[in-house]
């Protein structure tokens, strides 16, 4: 085996590109990683490949770590791509089958090879991928407060990561998400933040940068092999399914895809732990998802990549398929259930002040608001059988409030203790007066047992998830004054639909 950690790729612009080589004898396939959180952590996986007798060449991004240049999130990467394929191509170890892979941003830079490389990269490995800066930090165009000040803290600017930031920074001034205006939080990390603001304002002429894009229409004709790797609790799991289904989807022939889907957050700790946050799953719902991409690999130069899906939904005691399912539909009712018919005629009220907003929680964490009087819940009383609910709920609301102002609905699983857990949610930020919206909530897969019930609750914000209206006429994130308001919801002509399981 051929290890060199201190090999340099020529960028277009002349940046220096910091790629480490893990090279067996008679390699047939390269795994390729480009990633912003600093190649070296990724000897493990890099040696892990070799010795299972696939290459991988793991590479800094432009401007992190060892690589020259200066990082812009989501900008440079389909540049950088083209010059390491270019660079590939005049390598005598090169072998003839390359796949991309990644976790996160690094599943975009994946993305991105595969586009720039059609006909030279024959595979992707996308993981939890984080599509785009604006994709990842915005809920219905709302900015993901706590996401972005979050991620931009530590990894967002500058050449290394500043893991112990955010929280030193919480830690020092607890009132921090609560600063007014938002779009000069940035003021208040502890550091210059010069850009965590215009990467992500509402006004595109503040973008320091245009970012680049991969897009549906791009995946579709991508006609690729691809594994695609995401968790129930993970914020970005639209992303992944709406890349499962979209690759391939205009090509001549459909490419082979498997798509692979546990109980699992952001960071994958399958198979290290069954438990997130506060909800165990069960040892079975742990995959070892290393040896699962070395087999997908090697199935796919033996030109049969597995297809299908492989599911274990959050209550669930084993793997499954996707299963048939049905739409079924509630409507709210005066007494605060939910039932099979709707009650015309009848509205009810909450009035929220975001000056003391309704606190968000962590996936899989217990959902603990405490008693509040400004939200509307609505429960479906227990079942007889377990609930299998599987796909994208869709709440078709009609609320008034006058003022502008933000609806948040969620999903909520309680359980025979009174525990609460979030399962799904969505929001929407809409003018002053009355509106009908349909609301999608974030996909779910969860069987509830005869002992829980599931709770629809309506209320208007979820911080410091997500930025905090003013509930006046003032722009969202240079508003330095709160006001209360009162929300209505009609009942009758409220309803939520979600996909019920077959079986």
């Amino acid at each position: 085996m051929i290890i060199d950690t201190d090999l340099r790729v020529p960028a277009a612009d002349g940046s220096v590109l910091a790629t480490d080589l893990y090279l067996p004898q008679d390699a047939h396939a390269l795994v390729i990683v480009r990633t912003p959180y600093d190649r070296a952590a990724l000897r493990r996986d890099g040696l892990g490949w070799a010795r299972a007798g696939i290459a991988a060449l793991i590479q800094d991004v432009r401007g992190r770590y060892g690589s020259t240049g200066i990082w812009q999130p989501y900008a440079h990467e389909r540049a950088d791509a083209t010059a390491l394929l270019t660079w590939l191509a005049h390598q005598p170890w090169t072998p003839d089958h390359v796949v991309a892979v990644g976790a996160s941003y690094a599943a975009w830079t994946a993305w991105a090879l595969a586009l720039e490389g059609i006909g030279r990269v024959h595979g992707v490995i996308s993981m939890v991928p984080a599509t785009g800066i604006h994709a990842v930090n915005h809920t219905a165009g709302i900015l993901r407060l706590a996401e972005h000040l979050t991620w931009w803290s530590e990894h967002g600017q500058g050449p290394i990561s500043r893991t112990a930031l955010p929280a030193a920074a919480l830690a020092a001034d607890p009132g921090l998400y609560h600063r007014l205006p938002i779009r000069e939080l940035g003021a208040h990390l502890g550091f210059e933040a010069r850009q965590w603001w215009p990467v992500v304002s509402d006004d595109p002429a503040e973008h320091p940068w245009q970012p680049e894009v991969v897009d549906a229409e791009s995946l579709r004709a991508l006609s690729i092999a691809s594994l695609h790797v995401g968790g129930w609790y993970d914020p970005f799991l639209p992303a992944t399914l709406d890349q499962w289904r979209q690759v391939g989807a205009d090509a001549p022939q459909r490419p082979p895809r498997r798509l692979i889907v546990g109980p699992w957050a952001h960071a994958l700790s399958s198979p290290h732990t069954a438990t997130v946050g506060d909800r165990h799953h069960g040892p079975d719902s742990r995959l070892p998802l290393g040896r699962i991409q070395v087999q997908w690999v090697r199935d796919l130069l033996d030109a049969d990549p597995p297809t299908g899906e492989s599911l274990y939904p959050i209550g669930a005691s084993g793997w499954q398929s996707w299963p048939s399912s049905a739409p079924t539909c509630l409507w709210p009712a005066p007494d605060g259930t939910l039932t099979d018919s709707a009650v015309v005629g009848v509205t009810r009220d909450y009035r929220y002040d975001p000056r003391d907003p309704y606190p968000s929680s962590l996936p899989g964490h217990a959902h603990t608001p405490g008693t509040r009087g400004d939200t509307l819940r609505f429960t479906l009383p227990r079942q007889h059988t377990p609930l299998r609910v599987i796909g994208t709920p869709v709440l078709h609301l009609v609320t008034s409030a006058p003022v502008p102002a933000d609806r948040v609905a969620l999903l909520i699983e309680t359980t025979a203790d009174g525990t609460e857990f979030v399962l799904a949610d969505t929001a929407a930020s809409l003018p002053a007066g009355r509106h009908r919206v349909t609301l999608t909530f974030s996909p779910v897969a969860v069987e509830i047992p005869t002992t829980s019930t599931l709770t629809l609750l309506l209320t208007g914000g979820w911080f410091p998830a997500l930025a905090r209206h003013p509930q006046t006429d003032e722009n969202r994130y240079r508003a330095t004054t709160l006001a209360p308001a009162t929300h209505t919801v009609q009942l009758g002509a409220t309803r939520l639909q979600f996909p019920l399981a077959k079986g």
